[in-house]
């Protein structure tokens, strides 16, 4: 048994801190954070974030600068936890995050499969324990080219398959979330359909779009003819009691810092949020 609850999810490709000086993370910060703290969620998936160990760096130098997600938790009530994909060198690593206002009981970070033309790419994924319960929780990031759909099949594979083995036993409900770098009605996403309910097309509302060219950023970087479209989700697994009850486009507001300047938006990316309401009796476990 399970007391009935509900949690306030989201997911945000961060954009790291190698952008274009009008993009520039100092300036982009703020952006985010009041987004986030507007938001007031339980747990969040990030992706393309920067990470720092000062242990690992050849030189004395201060983690709590340079940590992006340590930086966007900062005073919300927020734990970080991170996951690299490629390390960087001199301490510094790149991956993705996940932070929560509840308690992290443990954390996993699976490699995923690639190619030798692709970047690394892996599946991080904390069990939290919230007030509903323990909730499995996970940020991912697939490769970005248009060309590497049937490397996005294997990786999704591969990252469902881990979910499931995480959960083989157990009536954690399980929740997916990340930047998939695929359109729904792509055969990658209509696969993790089978096991997993999009929240934005069960519950969504509003514009769905989270690469637009209304985001400047995003204009800035990609080819005009590049179409707008829905590549960012939350996914809430099939078994396990857990339902969306609440979607809609997040982190989807520019800052005007004034006149005569560019307007600030968070990321390149728009973000998603979700509610996701838990069962009284879990159904059993994931596999």
């Amino acid at each position: 048994m399970r007391a009935v609850g509900s949690l306030r999810v989201a997911t945000l490709n961060v954009w790291g801190k190698g952008s274009t000086a009008i993009g520039a993370w100092s300036r982009r910060l703020p952006v985010l954070r009041r987004a986030l703290a507007a938001l007031e969620v339980d747990v969040v998936g990030l992706q393309e974030v920067t990470a720092f160990d000062a242990a690992r760096a050849p030189i004395a130098s201060s983690a709590r600068s340079t940590d992006q997600a340590a930086e966007i938790a900062d005073g919300l009530g927020l734990v970080a936890s991170f996951g690299a994909a490629v390390e960087l060198g001199f301490g510094f690593s790149f991956g993705n995050a996940v932070l929560s206002r509840h308690p992290i009981v443990r954390s996993e970070t699976t490699r995923l499969p690639t190619d030798h033309d692709a970047e690394h790419r892996v599946l991080h994924s904390v069990l939290v324990d919230a007030p509903c319960g323990h909730v499995l929780f996970a940020s991912t990031h697939l490769s970005w080219r248009a060309d590497h759909a049937e490397l996005r099949m294997r990786q999704v594979v591969a990252a469902i398959a881990e979910l499931e083995r995480q959960g083989a036993g157990h009536t954690h409900p399980a929740i997916l979330v990340g930047d998939f770098n695929a359109a729904p009605e792509s055969d990658e996403m209509r696969f993790v359909s089978r096991t997993f309910l999009d929240a934005f097309a069960e519950v969504g509302t509003g514009p769905a779009n989270t690469w637009e060219h209304t985001n400047d950023f995003a204009r800035l970087g990609t080819d005009p003819g590049e179409p707008d479209r829905r590549i960012d989700y939350v996914l809430v697994h099939r078994a396990g009691g857990a339902r969306p009850v609440a979607c809609r486009r997040a982190f989807d507001e520019a800052a005007a810092p004034g006149p005569f300047v560019p307007p600030v938006f968070a990321s390149d990316h728009f973000g998603v949020f979700a509610e996701v309401r838990f069962a009284s009796t879990i159904s059993g476990p994931l596999s």
